[in-house]
């Protein structure tokens, strides 16, 4: 019986691993693309603009993807709308 626990917990554990290992890569890959639009939009973005951003979660990403698609500058992608 505790063998068959072990397993369960163990296969739960691999489960959670891999979704977290998966949205790890998506808001990876979502920060180098956001990071790529505003370089083509802005110039040159400053690495504590890309250090920022490669730090955010994913959900944030969006947010600042979209943003980034019609902002007027830079700051405007990082600060809400007034």
């Amino acid at each position: 019986m505790l063998a068959t626990q072990f397993e369960a917990w163990k296969e739960q554990w691999l489960a959670e691993g891999k979704a977290e290992g998966l949205a790890e890569g998506k808001a990876k890959g979502k920060a180098e693309a956001l990071i790529c639009l505003l370089v083509e939009r802005f110039g040159a973005v400053a690495p504590s603009w890309q250090k920022r951003i490669r730090g955010a979660k994913l959900v944030t990403l969006e947010r600042w993807f979209k943003r980034a698609i019609g902002a007027p500058d830079l700051p405007s992608v990082f600060n809400p709308p007034r």
